[in-house]
């Protein structure tokens, strides 16, 4: 996602939203999260990320999450 957002080539929406309601209703601590990285891309690069960088985003926070609770719990 780093080198798409460093070449302004974010990956684009398709107009389909079923996952991303899904996944931003299961998970609203990580789309919190990804609102905030939003945020910075937008004053830092001038770019919006779109609905399947957030997605991208949010699975990829909800992994590191479960390995460290995991990493935690051991």
């Amino acid at each position: 996602m780093a080198e798409r957002l460093i070449k302004g080539s974010l990956v684009r929406d398709e107009g389909k939203d079923f996952l991303y309601n899904e996944i931003t209703a299961a998970y609203p601590q990580y789309l919190s999260c990804t609102e905030k990285i939003n945020s910075f891309v937008k004053s830092k690069f001038s770019l919006e990320l779109t609905k399947k960088e957030v997605l991208y985003l949010i699975i990829q926070i909800h992994r590191v999450d479960e390995t460290r609770e995991e990493t935690n719990n051991a």
